[in-house]
């Protein structure tokens, strides 16, 4: 099995493994479990997408995450943490090996892997190393499996939604490690904690309209939107540059109090849902497109359908 040979070449501490392999998305499955078993980083590189981390965002368009080859191989140093492993996956990157440069880095990278624990796997459907790496590669041949699918590739969800759908667009190995292989995320980015949370603060506005309730204070509301925050789970969280936690909190004072002023926050109608699922078929063959829609309103004349977005780019609401 190829997880136990990788596992043993690990820890041996062979630091240039190649997996002959022409399933390549079986390899990455059986490489993506063995790291999340092991508590291993994992980053997996490929000309097409670049630099890309199962479970996190895309590096694309940073340094590390160019397509440029000669770039892969240097991410690899950013790997190395004390007393922890890193792997760097490139895939078919036997198409590289005739440059010298590119021979050069991937040789020094393979030498001081074995002092900061970096391990390179070249994954790709033949065996093409060059004379100055022949001996700095252990070899491993990955068999072509059954064709039926292991139960546990079926994927992890039942219908699409537009977040998984965007992931697919932007990175469709990312797609793979999270919808597909299941891998958990190692962190979670603020701006998704934050949304989820003004998102809660509002449903409480409206929910106390619904039964016919005081409108709630900012207080009140920030006591909902601090709640989001304790109660989701233990993964760390990823905050922008200028961003912490206060900050974030101080911001949505200042977004609740200006929306609980508004218009928006007393419609005229008959509220009919708040935070409403749904789901249907939208092409024959593929799984139901799933969507949840934050607020309906009844009026005499029309069924208003309102959906908020608390991303600080214009264009991304506007996409969205």
């Amino acid at each position: 099995m190829l997880q136990d040979r990788l596992s043993e070449l690990i820890q041996a501490c062979f630091t240039g493994i190649w997996v002959e392999s022409h399933e390549h998305e079986d390899a990455l499955a059986e490489i993506s479990t063995l790291c999340q078993q092991e508590a291993w980083r994992l980053n997996v590189w490929d000309l097409e997408q670049g630099l890309c981390i199962p479970g996190q965002e895309s590096l694309a368009g940073s340094a590390a995450g160019a397509v440029d080859p000669l770039a892969a191989i240097r991410s690899a140093s950013t790997l190395a943490a004390a007393g922890s492993t890193g792997i760097l996956v490139l895939v078919n990157f036997h198409r590289f090996l005739q440059s010298a440069e590119i021979v050069q880095a991937l040789s020094r990278q393979l030498t001081a892997g074995k002092q900061s624990r970096t391990f390179v796997i070249i994954l790709s459907p033949v065996v093409q190393a060059p004379t100055e790496l022949d001996k700095l590669f252990v070899v491993v041949e990955h068999p072509l499996p059954s064709r039926a699918p292991p139960a546990e590739m079926k994927p992890v969800r039942s219908y699409l939604s537009f977040s998984s759908i965007r992931t697919y667009q932007s990175c469709p190995l990312k797609y793979f490690f999270k919808y597909i292989a299941g891998l958990p995320e190692e962190s979670v980015s603020a701006s998704l904690v934050f949304g989820s949370a003004i998102h809660r603060a509002i449903e409480h506005l409206y929910r106390q309209q619904m039964i016919g309730g005081a409108a709630p204070g900012v207080d009140e509301l920030l006591t909902h939107y601090q709640a989001e925050w304790q109660e989701r789970d233990a993964k760390p969280v990823r905050f922008g540059r200028e961003d912490d936690a206060a900050a974030l909190t101080d911001l949505a004072a200042r977004m609740l109090t200006a929306f609980r002023e508004s218009e928006l926050a007393k419609p005229s109608g008959t509220i009919l849902a708040i935070e409403e699922e749904l789901r249907g078929p939208l092409i024959s063959g593929l799984p139901d497109l799933l969507g949840r829609v934050d607020l309906i309103v009844e009026t005499p004349s029309e069924l208003l359908v309102s959906d908020w977005k608390s991303a600080p780019d214009v264009s991304v609401l506007a996409q969205q």
